[in-house]
C-alpha cells in the first residue's frame, strides 16, 4: 500500500469499473503515479477558498483579448497566425479564419 492508500487491488477494481484492461505491469506502474495524483488534490483541498468567488471560465466576465496594455487599437493576436497560417479558410490579407455558415 502506498502512502495514498492506493493499492494494486484498488487500481485494478477502478480500472475494471473504466472498462480499461490493463496488464499488471501497468497496474505497477499506476499505482505511484495515481498515488502522487491524489496527493496533489488533497493539497488542493487544503487551500483556504473562503470568499473567493466561482467563476464560470477563467477570465473575468465581461473581459476582451485586446491591446491595451501597449497603446495600439489593434486588438492582440490571441492564437497567433503562424499557429492558423495553414488552416482551411485563413485568409491570409487580414488574417482572418472564414468560417461556413452552419445554421440557417
Amino acid at each position: 500500500m502506498t502512502s495514498s492508500g492506493l493499492t494494486d487491488a484498488t487500481v485494478k477494481k477502478l480500472a475494471a469499473l473504466a472498462r480499461l484492461a490493463l496488464t499488471d505491469a501497468e497496474v505497477r506502474a499506476l499505482v505511484p503515479e495515481l498515488g502522487r495524483i491524489v496527493r496533489h488534490v488533497d493539497q488542493m483541498r487544503a487551500v483556504d477558498t473562503a470568499g473567493v468567488v466561482p467563476m464560470t471560465h477563467g477570465h473575468p466576465e465581461g473581459a476582451t483579448f485586446d491591446s491595451s496594455d501597449n497603446d495600439s487599437d489593434d486588438a492582440a493576436e490571441v492564437v497567433g497566425r503562424a499557429a492558423v497560417a495553414g488552416s482551411a479558410g485563413f485568409d491570409a490579407v487580414d488574417g482572418t479564419v472564414l468560417v461556413p455558415k452552419v445554421i440557417d
